[in-house]
């Protein structure tokens, strides 16, 4: 309580097992799980892909239009501007990584990995 007290942060505990108390916070996590599982299932990807396959989920979901601004997506709502989607492809599609020439790539070698595309850099 020291540390609370010096930084000035308000500590509030909540009643054990409530977590249907918050239902926006609690309904939004179940939707990126349902995304999470069902991206998985569908490319045949492996459980421990779940962290990545989350964050594009998440990712994408500004792309959507909700229920609450119909006809709308987050992103435009945030920052004031159509979204450019070109970049944008489908979970789980195939997608190719270039391999530099500093790697000792000869010249009759391929130069790039065939990889199945679970999320976006950066």
């Amino acid at each position: 309580m020291v540390y609370f007290e010096k930084h000035r942060i308000i500590h509030e505990t909540t009643p054990a097992y409530s977590s249907a108390a918050n239902r926006v916070a609690e309904r939004g996590i179940r939707m990126i799980i349902e995304c999470v599982r069902c991206g998985l299932h569908d490319v045949g990807l492996a459980g421990w892909f779940w962290a990545e396959t989350a964050v594009t989920m998440i990712y994408l979901r500004d792309f959507l239009p909700t229920r609450r601004h119909p006809g709308k997506v987050p992103h435009k709502l945030w920052y004031r501007a159509k979204p450019d989607v070109s970049h944008l492809r489908a979970f789980g599609c195939i997608a190719y990584v270039k391999i530099s020439k500093e790697h000792g790539v000869s010249k009759l070698e391929p130069r790039s990995i065939k990889c199945i595309l679970i999320g976006y850099y950066g």
